[in-house]
């Protein structure tokens, strides 16, 4: 009955330890530690008053054998739940719908048809990071559309200006060169969060002109010079001749357009 009594006591201490410690997976091995604490202190240090030894008087109590063995075998079960880890439970999760991804890139607002081209910095800041176009065909005449990706910041009061000049090394349909004047194209706004802008369709030149190669100038402007250029691009747009219109090469000069970056387009 005493070993009963000391695996009692252990059962005990091993539950006040798991609720003082707020741990609950201490409940095996406290178990497995009390009662061998308690099987060693009852075999080897509690006095007898025959002449048996402890163990053989143990040897002897069949019932006290039972338990213990009982108690021994329950306390190792607990250890083992404990020890080995159990399966995570499964959380299921609730489809969420997330909206549209944004383009990869800003040249893929342009569609699928969209073409890189080869930038050349000029004067910084900002930087014309990358840049291309998209071309169409209408009723003969070209059509185009610009993209690209700005980067720095852009001064106070000025703003950036799309312009176009025909090559005079390029020819049209008709074999006529580029007069090489300075073609306002409009304003260009680059978007706050990534620095990307988009032309919008336009057609340039004239039916046939398919073939030149333009150059394509994006300028730094102030208000006074932007409105300039729009005005002219607002009056010309409707020119019976066309292709004689733009800026010559020094009335640029004395507008003190600074221009940032240039890439060339084939037609």
């Amino acid at each position: 009955m005493l070993l009963v009594a000391l695996l009692c006591l252990g059962g005990v201490i091993a539950y006040l330890i798991v609720y003082q410690t707020r741990q609950p997976n201490l409940l095996g091995v406290a178990a497995v530690a009390v009662a061998g604490i308690a099987l060693c202190v009852f075999a080897f240090l509690w006095p007898r008053e025959d002449s048996k030894t402890p163990l053989q008087w143990l040897k002897a109590q069949k019932s006290s054998r039972l338990l213990g063995g009982l108690s021994l075998l329950v306390g190792v079960a607990l250890a083992a739940g404990q020890i080995i880890p159990e399966a995570p439970d499964v959380v299921e999760s609730t489809p969420t719908t997330s909206p549209s991804a944004p383009p990869q890139n800003c040249l893929d607002q342009l569609g699928p048809n969209a073409k890189r081209v080869t930038t050349s910095q000029v004067n910084a800041p900002p930087v014309l990071r990358e840049a291309g176009y998209a071309l169409s065909d209408e009723n003969g005449r070209p059509q185009l559309n610009i993209a690209g990706t700005i980067r720095g910041s852009i001064p106070e009061g000025k703003s950036l200006y799309l312009l176009g000049v025909p090559l005079p090394i390029s020819h049209d349909l008709e074999g006529n060169p580029g007069n090489g004047r300075y073609y306002p194209a409009g304003d260009i706004t680059p978007t706050p969060s990534d620095g990307c802008f988009l032309s919008g369709s336009r057609g340039i030149a004239y039916t046939g002109s398919q073939g030149l190669v333009w150059r394509n100038m994006i300028a730094l402007v102030t208000e006074s010079q932007a409105a300039e250029l729009n005005e002219y691009r607002r009056s010309h747009a409707l020119h019976s001749e066309a292709e004689k219109d733009g800026y010559m090469p020094e009335e640029i000069e004395k507008l003190k357009i600074a221009i940032v970056a240039t890439f060339d387009i084939p037609t």
